[in-house]
Order: structure tokens, then sequence, then C-alpha cells
């Protein structure tokens, strides 16, 4: 789905940087020096992790994301840029 998304940004003429290339440095100085780099973030909230129940709810099954997608898009939001979240 992420790629999906990309290249539809991409055919668009939407410059796009991910954090998945790699490099000597850490993951995390790596995505908050490209969310400080540029004026847009995309944050993309796929489906992780189920979610243990709540009582009563047995039936309706809820899940999480990525703690990454959810710390960096607090960092953008930090550092006041544009945010699209899907």
């Amino acid at each position: 789905m992420v790629s999906k998304i990309l290249q539809f940004l991409e055919s668009l003429g939407v410059e796009c940087e991910t954090g998945e290339k790699a490099e000597t440095k850490s993951v995390a100085a790596k995505v908050k020096e490209r969310i400080k780099h540029n004026e847009v973030f995309v944050g993309i909230f796929t489906r992780g992790a189920e979610l243990a129940p709540v009582d009563g709810e047995s039936s309706y099954h809820k899940f999480t994301t990525s703690g990454w997608v959810l710390q960096e898009s607090g960092f953008a939001i930090g550092t006041e840029k544009q945010l699209i979240l899907l």
C-alpha cells in the first residue's frame, strides 16, 4: 500500500523522501533530519498489531499502527510541519 501511495504522489510531480534508505545514522536521527528538511509530512497509518478486546466488544477487532509513525507524526507536529495523515 505504501509503495502505491508513493507512486501516485510521484506521478503528480511530488518529490518524496522516505526513511527506508540505509545510512550510517540511527533511524531516529535520519528521519528527524528528513522531517526538518521537508515542508510536508505524510504519515501512513497501516494496520499493525491487534489490540486486546475491550469487555463487551469481543466481536469488534481494533488495531494499532507502528509506534514509529506515531512518534514521527508527533515530531512533525512539534516542528510545525504541514501534515497529511492517511
